[in-house]
């Protein structure tokens, strides 16, 4: 990386490290019986927190999650560049490379959105969507971006002829 600022750190599973963290994500992502506002079904399909702590311009590079992922924007702001599209592997590959390598046509990816996120916001991605988040400078943060990313799995063959059973 020739900008060393640009540099991020991606810490894993930080909601088992932080009971209070996993105690608000029960709270704000878990489907109440009462109908509380919650966003997301029960507990078991939370898979796990990430937490991205970037500065200018840092971020992880074009990806896609084969699980659904709640993106929160906890401090600073980040870009957002998610493609909307069957990402089959034959498309993504392609189109990774050239989002890497800065040269993507924006007017020509008539799927493509960019989404620019404060803290407070959420983005909601299903499985398999491409996305590249890129940390952009912020007053109020001195420069530094944090993003909580919340993993949902959808649950596997087993578990439901297991659930069956019960």
């Amino acid at each position: 990386n020739k900008n060393k600022s640009a540099r991020t750190l991606l810490v894993n599973d930080v909601d088992r490290w932080f009971p209070k963290l996993s105690q608000w994500m029960d709270r704000r992502f878990n489907n109440a019986a009462d109908g509380a506002g919650s966003v997301l079904p029960s507990r078991w399909r939370r898979d796990d927190a990430q937490i991205s702590l970037s500065y200018k311009s840092g971020g992880i590079g074009p990806h896609v999650d084969d699980y659904d992922v709640f993106l929160i924007q906890v401090e600073g702001e980040r870009t957002w560049d998610v493609l909307w599209d069957d990402n089959s592997d034959e498309r993504v590959s392609p189109f990774l490379q050239t989002l890497q390598q800065q040269r993507y046509d924006h007017k020509t990816a008539t799927k493509l959105t960019r989404l620019h996120l404060r803290p407070g916001d959420c983005l909601y991605l299903p499985p398999r969507v491409l996305h590249c988040g890129t940390a952009i400078s912020s007053e109020s943060s001195n420069g530094g971006c944090m993003t909580l990313s919340v993993g949902c799995r959808a649950p596997s063959a087993l578990e439901l002829v297991d659930g069956l059973s019960d």
